[in-house]
């Protein structure tokens, strides 16, 4: 995403306050990271789910409120991707599949 000048603080905050606790409620929810690039504009939003059907689910039902409520400070969108969870550290999860 490409955060408006001016406006990388009032994302983070939103971000915060507002898209967390409404993904917070969705059933298969694991986790958010927010990634700003430092003394810059361009952030990564990163969210992690415990089944792609619930991933998927958030992508037909969520998606398009969260970026709703985050167009007023953003200047592109980006692009949304889904991968596969290999591993995490902070989950000690992964799948076992393999690549």
């Amino acid at each position: 995403m490409s955060v408006k000048a001016g406006a990388v603080e009032a994302f983070a905050e939103l971000i915060e306050s507002d898209i967390i606790p409404l993904v917070r409620k969705l059933r298969g929810f694991q986790d958010v990271l927010t990634l700003i690039v430092p003394g810059g504009r361009e952030a990564i939003g990163i969210s992690v789910w415990s089944r792609r059907t619930d991933a998927d689910r958030y992508g037909r039902c969520t998606e398009k409120e969260v970026m709703s409520r985050l167009a007023l400070l953003l200047d592109d969108f980006g692009t949304a991707k889904t991968f596969r969870l290999c591993n995490s550290t902070f989950h000690k999860i992964g799948s076992g599949e393999p690549l």
